[in-house]
């Protein structure tokens, strides 16, 4: 009778769970059919009252429609739910259930769409942009982001015409009120042309030892110049340097002024991309968690130790995200069941497979840091 009881009881406990679950199906299937109606009708008051974060992302705006296509309603972990469209586009949505009777939808892939410069700028860099959420695709190609920055710094000189300074001279005479003038020549030593247009050239005139007291800066507009081709300018400071140059106390220095350049049409025109930019980012960033973290051989060590935060996932694929979640349960020796996931870490000296379950070991840090990538993967 006791175990007739027990059954009963865990049956009952099942199908509530059951319900609980197909409310929840219900609801967010109720949520993306309106989701999917505002974009068709293009609707943004309702569109932005579901999906706020949309009206937040600077480079990336709302689909003229959603392509048709079979949706799918998965659990992804206690709380949040994966909305998948069928379509060419393989849209997802992420929901999150805040109560019985609310769900919010936190992030997309590939609904929100890149302005074209932005989504050129990445396929030629090789993102896997629907491997990445929008908010981080978003985050990603931000212009004053890390990967614009990473971009700028590898294409400096193509981007940026590679302008340098070369030798230069003075001659002074004290004659009919004294004269100086300055020959300066500069040479483009990048592998692309620059335009005139596109920088100025600063000269800041002055006397080290302070036989002048003058100190000018002339600004002079710059030259066409084709890769390795050099233009001279002619300048003259004026009197007030004649003593200064006698006394050969006289100097200046050289800057390039650069403008009209944004950043990522400046990388589209000039840069040689070799499409393989986001990949040497990516391992660039592991390298610097490997070297701030607290195990050489591990880049993500520090999941042991604190809060993953959405920048942490700037740049990452849903792959990336996944091997981070599995890596918390392999540095406490899990034996991974999945066979992909035991090949990757397989090949790790830091990983000693020698547990089944290490559900009990795992800290609070790391509980939530699994519920938080596990809900972005």
């Amino acid at each position: 009778m006791e175990k007739i009881k027990i059954t009963i009881l865990t049956f009952c406990i099942l199908l509530c769970c059951a319900c609980d679950s197909d409310k929840n199906k219900v609801k967010i299937q109720e949520v993306t059919d309106m989701f999917v109606s505002a974009i068709n009708a293009k609707d943004k008051a309702t569109i932005y009252s579901i999906y706020p974060n949309a009206k937040n992302i600077n480079n990336m705006s709302l689909p003229d429609s959603i392509q048709k296509g079979d949706i799918t309603i998965e659990k992804n972990d206690s709380v949040s739910y994966i909305v998948s469209i069928a379509n060419a586009r393989m849209q997802k949505l992420v929901f999150e259930v805040k109560s019985e009777n609310e769900v919010v939808l936190n992030d997309t892939y590939s609904v929100l769409e890149l302005d074209s410069a932005s989504l050129e700028l990445a396929i030629q860099t090789g993102v896997p942009v629907k491997e990445i959420s929008d908010l981080n695709v978003s985050k990603l190609l931000d212009v004053e982001g890390d990967y614009i920055e990473f971009l700028k710094k590898t294409h400096a000189d193509e981007i940026q015409g590679s302008l340098v300074r070369e030798n230069g001279t003075w001659t002074a005479q004290r004659a009919y009120g004294g004269n100086v003038t300055v020959t300066q020549a500069i040479r483009n030593v990048g592998t692309v042309p620059i335009k005139g247009s596109e920088y100025n050239v600063e000269f800041t005139f002055y006397s080290p030892n302070g036989t002048s007291n003058a100190h000018l800066k002339k600004v002079e507009n710059g030259v066409d110049l084709e890769p390795n081709e050099a233009t001279t300018f002619y300048l003259y400071p004026g009197n007030g340097y004649v003593e200064a140059c006698y006394e050969h106390d006289f100097n200046w220095n050289v800057s390039f002024v650069y403008k009209n350049q944004p950043p990522i049409s400046s990388l589209l025109n000039k840069a040689k991309l070799k499409g393989t930019e986001y990949e040497e980012y990516v391992k660039s960033k592991e390298s610097d968690e490997t070297k701030h973290g607290t195990d050489s051989k591990n880049p993500y060590a520090w999941l042991k130790e604190r809060l993953a935060t959405e920048n942490d996932l700037i740049g990452r694929t849903k792959e990336d995200i996944k091997i981070m979640r599995n890596t918390i349960f392999a540095m406490h020796g899990y034996i991974f069941k999945s066979q992909d996931v035991k090949e990757y870490f397989s090949k790790k000296s830091w990983y000693k497979p020698q547990k089944e379950d290490v559900n009990s070991e795992l800290s609070a840090i790391e509980n939530k840091n699994i519920q938080f990538l596990k809900s972005h993967e």
